[in-house]
């Protein structure tokens, strides 16, 4: 039902309605996808969804900053209580129903490895974010601002991008806890077939999502998208109680590479924002 009702809500979709809002059809099927979310997950395996705070209005905080990341689930629970546009790796595309929910989001897609894509998508999050503040009817936008799954407990740097336009964010903490297992797709870690196998083995996981109180950016903070950044990335940190590291997205691309190579994947971590300050 989920894979068909964002099936039907696309059909015959042009390339020019999807610079625009979905109309009033489109939008009513994809709020019934909306509320099959707990079903999905349930057939993952995670059986309670607990929820704190409060989502602010989207005129308030066109911008929802997500984390950590830790595996391709992450956005449904926090589509099921927020119904956001998210900005996604293309390659996530290709994941079977979860390709599917993402263009009927009509997601911002990134390409890492693609030295135009920064520009590209920090452009299309300025557009969006002017296009909410100026009344058209866009849900807000998700971001995971880490760039890449990592294990959830720590927070890596978080890049800028979602920071530049200096529009008020509201920080949502995304607590995964699988029973008995760590579910978080990284380099060193399981396959991802192998992580939704033991997701939906498992009998009770549980998933804890926080709505924290809209950030409103000071003016040294809009002047410096990466001391915006940090202050977000500080009061997820503090709400979760983890630490935040100097790694990035790059060095999960030298772990890529490492292991390509042959080698250990830790070969690759060398606190990427360490280096670059």
């Amino acid at each position: 039902a989920f894979f068909s009702l964002n099936a039907v809500a696309t059909h015959n979709l042009t390339a020019e309605e999807r610079k625009k809002p979905f109309v009033p059809w489109r939008r009513f099927l994809m709020r019934g996808a909306q509320f099959m979310m707990p079903p999905l997950l349930m057939c993952f395996g995670f059986m309670s969804i607990r929820k704190r705070g409060v989502q602010a209005e989207k005129k308030d905080a066109p911008l929802l900053v997500v984390a950590p990341h830790s595996n391709p689930l992450d956005w449904a629970p926090v589509e099921f209580f927020a119904w956001a546009s998210v900005v996604s790796d293309k390659s996530n595309l290709k994941i079977p129903v979860i390709g599917t929910a993402l263009r009927s989001l009509q997601c911002i897609l990134v390409d890492r490895f693609d030295p135009n894509s920064k520009k590209m998508t920090v452009g299309a999050i300025k557009d969006r974010v002017a296009a909410v503040q100026a009344g058209e009817d866009w849900p807000p936008l998700m971001i995971f601002p880490g760039g890449c799954t990592t294990r959830n407990d720590s927070l890596i740097t978080f890049k800028p991008g979602a920071f530049i336009p200096g529009a008020p964010v509201q920080p949502v903490a995304l607590n995964f806890t699988p029973d008995g297992f760590d579910a978080s797709w990284v380099a060193d870690g399981p396959s991802l077939p192998v992580i939704m196998l033991l997701c939906m083995a498992q009998c009770w996981g549980t998933i804890d999502i926080t709505f924290l109180p809209v950030h409103v950016p000071t003016e040294e903070e809009k002047a410096s998208p990466m001391k915006f950044a940090d202050a977000v990335r500080a009061e997820i940190a503090a709400v979760l109680r983890v630490p935040m590291t100097e790694h990035a997205t790059e060095d999960m691309i030298l772990q890529a590479a490492a292991r390509k190579r042959g080698l250990p994947a830790s070969v690759g971590t060398v606190e990427y924002s360490y280096l670059k300050r």
